[in-house]
């Protein structure tokens, strides 16, 4: 018996509101019809939206990678379990290349910043409880490392490490010692790590809160 079932970014090269990806749109109909509640990070939000109306894009400002800056609630998302206990403007990790370019009209959106308007969504409908986000409350600084110098996409190599004016291999050996509670004050202040990215109670409330409602 499953309580909820959680989709998860992916690794592949199609968008989620494409043919390629109907395998796994069938799986996430297929959670809706039995009436399970659903999480989804990253391409899991894409995927319950596109399987919801809803249309994908490469993102126009490009791929945005480590830390997603000063995601801001909407007057829904304030109000919205997802969000209990959640500073109404945070940071996150991400990596994503694509975003949702329209909701459709079953879908709220719960949260954005200026480089990916919709960060959260939420189903409207009564008989659907579909809860996403498109950055990452799930991983670890190590993880977004291991992603710092990915072949097969080429604009998430670079970018993010010459932003903070440090080379790839150096942007990866501090986001390991983030992981590992060595990050000293210089550290932190040169990626502007706070404690919504520090403290896993925080990062990860967006799971913690979907767990309590199952």
């Amino acid at each position: 018996m499953l309580d909820g079932v959680v989709f998860t970014g992916a690794g592949v090269s199609w968008a989620a509101d494409m043919a390629a990806a109907r395998p796994a749109q069938k799986l996430m109909e297929q959670a809706f019809s039995f009436g399970l509640p659903v999480f989804g990070s990253c391409y899991g939000m894409q995927l319950g939206v596109a399987v919801l109306g809803g249309r994908m894009q490469a993102n126009p400002a490009g791929v945005e990678l480590a830390v997603a800056r000063q995601i801001t609630l909407t007057d829904a998302g304030r109000d919205h379990r997802l969000y209990r206990a959640k500073p109404a403007i945070f940071d996150a990790l991400c990596m994503h290349r694509d975003d949702v370019k329209d909701c459709g009209p079953d879908i709220q959106i719960l949260a954005g910043n200026a480089h990916c308007p919709i960060q959260a969504v939420a189903a409207l409908s009564k008989d659907i409880s579909f809860w996403g986000v498109q950055y990452h409350p799930e991983l670890y600084f190590s993880d977004i490392a291991g992603y710092l110098k990915r072949s097969d996409v080429a604009e998430f190599s670079g970018p993010p490490a010459a932003s903070y004016g440090v080379s790839v291999e150096q942007m990866q050996a501090d986001f390991f010692a983030l992981d590992r509670q060595e990050a000293s004050d210089r550290l932190k202040a040169r990626y502007d790590i706070g404690a919504d990215l520090l403290k896993r109670e925080l990062h990860e409330c967006e799971l913690a809160n979907w767990l309590a409602q199952l």
